[in-house]
């Protein structure tokens, strides 16, 4: 009898197999939009004697959003509307009290930034927040000798754990140590190395990230004594140019990214246009050369070409105050330079082009106003203007644009963001 009815259910079976549809084959859908112009990632830090403000621009109105991320999880988060005037500032100690962090900023559109200002007793850092994230970034102009200290902040605002290698090199050549290998940034994460605990004593200094999974955004603050710095890892690229603010000391830092060796050339912006090569070297990978700008008097701006990959900054100090950004690859019509300034500024232009550019800058903030100038051809002009959330350059020919501040303790420099402003 069992026999018989494990026929008739096996029969039973067979009949619903036939009789029933096979699933469906599974389709991928379609992969969500990403646009990497729409979010900046922010270094941020609340506590600790610091606080942060965020300054967010725009040139179209709309709705933004901050969400700051930690330990895998969101620990305070806020909303924000741009309006007509194009810009805000969101001070963190207002959304949550969360150590150093990394801060995802949704944008209105692709043609808006964002800036990160950090503040301390007697020190301030300003820098713009990251837009695109490239597997391999590059930073060079630290230092962990004497007074220095040098840390690096790996930020990780998407789903799932990255990874990354860092390459770091230094006066003492390529630098080996098991936490330079497989750092493991995780999802919504930080991962924060202070180089000093690692490799001290060092006079020079510089990392390459290489992400072998997922994404990470890297900055870099330095400190010397008191004062402070902060600038990004950003892609390395064979050209690059950056104003000089008037009456500054400093040093122009050029460093090697890639294997072998490579060749550079420094060109100089001063009264009457490009005025010649200042230098031309070589250097090997990791390695960096610095050209004090004592050296270069009266030039507004340099250009740095290379024969392969390198990364340039300019870093700003007087031996009390210390200021430092990344030169740019690029030029544009149009440029943001997220500020939250609570003093006056100066935004410094150059033209890189053949031929005069017609600039209006603006100020944003309420009863901002606007400026309009004549920037020559191969010419660099400063304008001093008063205190403002942020500030829109436009330009009708493609031009670079930076913001320095200078006041009591504490410098500033951040180089602008390029945007879209039709």
């Amino acid at each position: 009898m069992s026999r018989a009815l494990s026929i008739l259910t096996l029969a039973a079976l067979a009949a619903a197999l036939v009789v029933l549809p096979a699933p469906a084959r599974p389709e991928p859908g379609p992969a969500p939009a990403h646009n990497p112009s729409s979010f900046s990632v922010c270094p941020v830090i609340e506590g600790g004697g610091r606080t942060t403000q965020l300054a967010v621009a725009s040139t179209v109105e709309g709705p933004a959003a901050l969400t700051l991320f930690a330990n895998g999880s969101t620990v305070g988060s806020i909303e924000m509307a741009l309006g007509s005037n194009g810009a805000t500032v969101i001070p963190i100690v207002d959304v949550a009290a969360v150590g150093t962090v990394g801060g995802l900023v949704e944008l209105p559109s692709a043609s808006a930034a964002a800036g990160s200002r950090i503040l301390g007793a007697v020190s301030s850092t300003l820098e713009s927040c990251i837009t695109s994230i490239p597997a391999q970034v590059f930073l060079a102009g630290g230092s962990t000798a004497g007074q220095s200290e040098m840390t690096l902040h790996l930020m990780n605002p998407f789903a799932g754990d990255a990874v990354a290698t860092l390459v770091v090199h230094s006066e003492a050549g390529r630098e080996s140590n098991n936490r330079f290998s497989r750092v493991i940034v995780p999802s919504r994460g930080s991962a924060v190395m202070n180089l000093n605990e690692v490799i001290s004593g060092r006079e020079w200094v510089t990392v390459r990230v290489d992400v072998t999974r997922g994404r990470v955004a890297a900055a870099v603050r330095q400190t010397r004594g008191e004062a402070a710095a902060a600038w990004n890892a950003v892609e390395p690229g064979v050209s690059w140019l950056i104003p000089i603010p008037t009456g500054v000391d400093g040093r122009l830092v050029v460093a090697s990214a890639t294997p072998g060796s490579v060749e550079y050339q420094v060109d100089l912006y001063g009264a009457e246009g490009v005025e010649g090569a200042a230098l031309t070297g070589s250097l090997s990978e990791g390695e960096e050369s610095s050209l004090s700008l004592a050296d270069i008097a009266g030039t507004r701006a340099v250009r740095v070409v290379a024969t392969s990959p390198v990364v340039v900054s300019l870093e700003v100090s007087d031996g009390t105050t210390l200021s430092a950004t990344t030169a740019t690859q690029q030029t544009a019509g149009s440029w943001l330079l997220p500020a939250a300034a609570s003093q006056g500024v100066r935004v410094v232009l150059l033209n890189p082009e053949l031929e005069d550019a017609s600039v209006v800058v603006r100020a944003l903030r309420e009863g901002g106003g606007e400026f309009p100038v004549n920037l020559p051809a191969e010419g660099v002009i400063e304008l001093s203007l008063d205190a403002a959330d942020a500030y829109l350059v436009d330009s009708d020919v493609p031009i670079v644009a930076m913001l320095f501040e200078a006041g009591g303790a504490a410098d500033a420099l951040a180089m602008g963001v390029p945007v879209d402003n039709g």
